[in-house]
């Protein structure tokens, strides 16, 4: 088996990728947890995670939520960044 290279933002102590066999081990980041809404509570938190060798995808989780998140390549995360920015900025919410 070769090396197994991390990617910098890989949570190494709980990396499967190199221990198991398994074709679908990933790498995965630790989430980076979004601030619960006042009124809602709901709150989204956003991850990497990548299969070995291939590209990074996000993963987008809604706490209140009972699905597996949303998958988004990095080309999706900063099409949805750049859409949601031009939407609040036109709306007058974002200064």
């Amino acid at each position: 088996m070769s090396d197994v290279i991390h990617p910098h933002w890989c949570q190494r102590a709980t990396c499967p990728v190199g221990r198991t066999s398994g074709r679908y081990a990933i790498h995965r980041s630790r989430a980076v947890p979004g601030r619960p809404d006042p009124e809602t509570g709901t709150a989204v938190s956003a991850s990497l995670w990548m299969l070995d060798g291939e590209q990074a995808n996000v993963l987008l989780e809604f706490e209140e939520s009972n699905d597996d998140g949303t998958d988004l390549t990095a080309a999706q995360a900063l099409e949805l960044i750049n859409t949601l920015t031009q939407l609040l900025a036109e709306s007058g919410s974002v200064r």
